[in-house]
């Protein structure tokens, strides 16, 4: 192992994403079950109301991470193809 390479998890945009995902996922999941069955209650309202929306805030907030971060593999050197127009095409 002469040249590692290192792996930075939180330099990358699906990091962030994955992690938006999961939380909101995992938080909301009961909620979203018992919501069929109790939404014509005013308490389950408010408590649904007071776990969906700070977990909806917390989901956005670890996308606009995404967005803003950069990729740190995108900065690695590859060959790029040379562009081939359709007139220099020759199958034979």
């Amino acid at each position: 192992m002469k040249n590692p390479t290192e792996i930075y998890l939180f330099s990358s945009p699906v990091f962030w994403v994955v992690v938006g995902i999961i939380i909101f996922s995992a938080g909301t999941f009961f909620p979203f079950i018992y919501a069929r069955n109790y939404m014509n209650e005013s308490e389950f309202l408010d408590l649904y109301d007071m776990i969906h929306d700070p977990l909806y805030i917390i989901k956005n907030v670890f996308f606009s991470l995404a967005m803003l971060t950069k990729d740190k593999e995108s900065k690695l050197k590859y060959t790029k193809k040379p562009y081939r127009t359709p007139t220099s095409f020759n199958p034979r």
